[in-house]
């Protein structure tokens, strides 16, 4: 019942983008999320530099969230509408995660997709990756929703994440660019990342005389996030704990120790952040390109393994002590124990970063360059 529901929705979408298509295209680049109902900092800064390479463009941003409820199916259905006017009408369009009407959809051949997924690099396995696994999606909703179809070129941080991402999204390699995302400027900007650290600081004076310890727990569709045997565990005298989780993660705490900086993104909190305690977060790579001592807490990496599993080797490439014991990432983090050499390799073998250039005007210049050769 469900695939003949979703075939005829599908077959009444391409009906009514069968007419939009008539329209003229337009000097015009379309961003399209699912990540955030704001705009996400990649798109921002693309948009920006898109205008001050060509002002004449116009660029357009439709972030929207689809929650699984009847209200929000229903409100993004409507919105669905507005992604397949500005599909009929831009020249090219950008992604940063899967999206229904660009798959399941025939476009002009004029129109260049173009996937800029929303993590740096590619450590978790997703996608095609893990079909028919407790963490993906089905094989048979994958051929239903035409899963990550129509792609012209894929967005990867280093030559290394070629190969995974061509995995994740079933495309041949050589339509894998490697161009890490345009926050990468932001985080090797030392005046933005200085003012960010002036405006947390002023917003939680709690964190001016302590060492920061932040933990970026990676977002599970089940279980929660667990801070207890970090709580026990730390001299909140000398360290605050920092928790900041995936936006989809609900979390709240009422331990004083504990700041939970919701108003600030994960990218801006770096500013703050003296240790990382990660998992199996994509964020470990952006943490890598500012040299931040790092930590692995996983008390679930059985059961992880056997839902998503990892892309590169996980016990020996990731760079910093992996455990599933939060006491023993405190007593190594107040004895100053950590392998900076880790995160440096980490860091030149999955993030390609050329600080000679700005990685946004990189990627807008090749998106103009794509334009100029249909």
């Amino acid at each position: 019942m469900m695939t003949i529901v979703v075939k005829t929705f599908i077959g009444f979408l391409r009906f009514v983008y069968f007419f939009l298509k008539g329209l003229p295209i337009q000097k015009k680049i379309t961003m399209l999320s699912r990540e955030s109902e704001q705009v996400p900092v990649d798109f921002a800064l693309l948009k920006k530099e898109i205008l001050k390479q060509d002002p004449s463009y116009k660029v357009v941003v439709l972030p929207k969230m689809l929650h699984h409820t009847l209200s929000s199916n229903v409100r993004y259905v409507f919105h669905m509408f507005r992604q397949m006017f500005h599909l009929a009408t831009s020249r090219v369009v950008i992604l940063d995660t899967y999206c229904i009407t660009v798959s399941v959809l025939e476009h002009k051949k004029s129109l260049k997709v173009v996937q800029m997924w929303h993590a740096m690099g590619a450590l978790k396995k997703f996608g095609y990756s893990i079909l028919d696994r407790p963490g993906g999606t089905s094989s048979r909703m994958a051929r239903l929703m035409k899963m990550h179809r129509n792609y012209d070129y894929v967005f990867s941080s280093s030559s290394s994440c070629v190969p995974f991402f061509s995995e994740a999204f079933r495309v041949p390699p050589e339509k894998v660019v490697v161009k890490p995302l345009p926050r990468t400027d932001l985080l090797l900007d030392r005046t933005y990342m200085k003012e960010k650290r002036r405006e947390i600081l002023s917003a939680y004076p709690v964190l001016k005389n302590k060492k920061n310890i932040t933990y970026i727990p990676t977002f599970r569709k089940k279980g929660r996030i667990n801070i207890e045997d970090f709580v026990k565990n730390m001299d909140f005298s000398q360290y605050n704990l920092i928790v900041k989780p995936h936006p989809l993660t609900k979390f709240s705490t009422r331990h004083k120790g504990v700041v939970v900086p919701d108003v600030f993104s994960t990218l801006d909190i770096l500013s703050v952040s003296d240790f990382l305690v990660n998992d199996y977060s994509a964020f470990t790579f952006e943490a890598a390109l500012l040299d931040k001592p790092m930590f692995f807490y996983v008390p679930d990496m059985n059961r992880y393994l056997k839902e998503r599993n990892f892309y590169i080797d996980y016990q020996s490439e990731m760079p910093g002590l992996i455990t599933d014991n939060a006491g023993t990432i405190i007593r190594h983090i107040e004895q100053g124990d950590y392998d900076a050499s880790r995160n440096r390799a980490f860091r030149e073998k999955y993030v390609s970063v050329d600080q000679s250039k700005s990685a946004t005007a990189d990627i807008a210049a090749f998106l103009f360059q794509i334009i100029d050769h249909k």
